[in-house]
């Protein structure tokens, strides 16, 4: 929630790792790229959608923590 009422901006992709299942949908740690800025963002996600490496997501984010969620997908 906290992370939801900081900044919000594009970001891309630069890497997923899966690291298990959160009921049926699968958690991941996701690395985004925003500028020359990197954020981590871990989190359950939509299976039907996924993340992939080059994706545009729409994320909100802690510029000091460097700790992101995900907003909205943007998918290529």
């Amino acid at each position: 929630m906290r992370l939801l009422q900081g900044r919000h901006g594009g970001g891309k992709v630069t890497s997923v790792e899966f690291t298990g299942t959160t009921g049926d949908r699968p958690l991941a740690r996701i690395t985004v790229q925003r500028g020359d800025d990197e954020y981590l963002i871990e989190q359950s996600i939509e299976p039907v959608y996924g993340v992939e490496i080059g994706d545009e997501l729409w994320i909100a984010y802690d510029e000091h923590k460097r700790e992101a969620v995900i907003v909205n997908y943007a998918v290529n």
